[in-house]
């Protein structure tokens, strides 16, 4: 009984270093929100701040294109990502993305995230 004791209190010694790691390593590997600007074709840049995918509503994100930002709520896609506002379109998957108006008008394509 007294060497289940011991056993038990050496258990909980080696293993409260490892929790208190693993309790903190998820904060540390999350970097939401997280902006990333994307250079396209013709020297057009685009700037997207993604909100953190593992939120219950994530909530839009916020596209910088010209000076102007704009937020675009996630919809629906087949592959990829798809996010969408009055008048703009953000489509990415992998590390590129294209930008179009709601009418299908490219503004922003061949976009390479570059950081």
């Amino acid at each position: 009984m007294k060497s289940l004791v011991s056993m038990a209190v050496l258990l909980a010694a080696v293993a409260a270093p490892v929790h208190a790691q693993d309790a903190s390593a998820p904060e540390a590997a999350k970097p939401f929100p997280r902006t990333v600007t994307y250079e396209c074709a013709g020297n057009a840049r685009v700037v997207v701040t993604y909100p953190d995918p593992d939120r219950p509503r994530p909530g839009p994100v916020k596209l910088l294109w010209k000076g102007r930002t704009s937020r675009l709520t996630e919809a629906m896609s087949a592959s990829g990502a798809r996010y969408v506002s009055r008048t703009l379109v953000w489509w990415s998957k992998g590390d590129s993305g294209f930008l179009t108006t709601r009418g299908g008008r490219m503004l922003a394509r061949d976009c390479q995230e570059t950081q």
